[in-house]
């Protein structure tokens, strides 16, 4: 799905269309933030599964993904600064200064904002 981001409100409008095509799996098989979508489960089958239900979806809608910017069988990833795995969400270490004369550069988001997207993710099943 493209939409002309020259257009005022597209990202918006982008996020709005991708989430009502896969409101029926959103927060139960996949968390979807803008053309991130990533299909879960507690155990192999399950991911397997519910990687097979987000590609029919894909396939049903015509829409198009692209090879070299996919990633499968991951037990760990970073989303929006930070790390998930099994051992729950944590702010990636990779973006922390180590020191700064002026203070920090950035705006850490807590990550209890982001419980909604990942609230699956980082539970031991």
């Amino acid at each position: 799905m493209v939409i002309p981001f020259g257009l005022c409100n597209s990202p918006t409008t982008f996020q709005r269309a991708v989430l009502s095509i896969f409101v029926e799996l959103v927060h139960d098989v996949v968390e979807i933030y803008m053309d991130d979508f990533t299909p879960y489960g507690c155990d192999f089958q399950e991911a397997l599964s519910n990687l097979c239900k987000v590609l029919k979806k894909c396939i049903e809608m015509n829409m198009s993904l692209s090879p070299k910017k996919c990633e499968f069988l991951m037990t760990a990833g970073t989303m929006l600064g930070h790390s998930i795995s099994h051992q729950g969400l944590r702010v990636d270490p990779n973006i922390i200064p180590t020191s700064s004369i002026h203070g920090p550069h950035f705006i850490s988001l807590n990550p209890h904002q982001f419980h909604h997207f990942t609230r699956k993710l980082p539970q031991a099943c």
